[in-house]
């Protein structure tokens, strides 16, 4: 409950003091309900350097991660060509186990010709 106000001057003065309370009202559930403080540099005066810096670190960090999946995807190439390549190792090696158990080779050039033809 508000007391009597003696004067007019007093008077105006809470009124004014209420609608500046009201505006930075506003002003805080704007920024509450966006999340953002405002939408330039300006609005954040005191925070303006940290904001540049964040804004530089996170550019660094968005190179980096696109440097990091460029990789990851010719180790992911590279994974693939390894495992194909041990793969015509291990038939070539089952090639030349079947030759010599077998005491002769007449298809074992024409299987390493074939293979060396796939691993090219």
């Amino acid at each position: 409950m508000l007391e009597r106000v003696g004067t007019s001057s007093f008077s105006q003065s809470l009124i004014n003091e209420y609608s500046r309370i009201q505006v930075r009202t506003q002003k805080t559930q704007a920024q509450i309900s966006s999340g953002k403080i405002g939408d330039q540099y300006a609005d954040a005066k005191d925070k303006a350097g940290v904001l540049a810096s964040a804004k530089i670190k996170s550019a660094g960090v968005e190179a980096f991660t696109s440097a990091t999946k460029e990789v990851l995807a010719r180790l992911d190439l590279q994974d693939v060509h390894l495992r194909e390549l041990s793969d015509v190792a291990a038939r070539l090696r089952a090639a030349i186990g079947d030759a010599l158990s077998t005491g002769h080779a007449p298809s074992l050039t024409e299987n390493v010709k074939n293979l060396f033809n796939e691993t090219v």
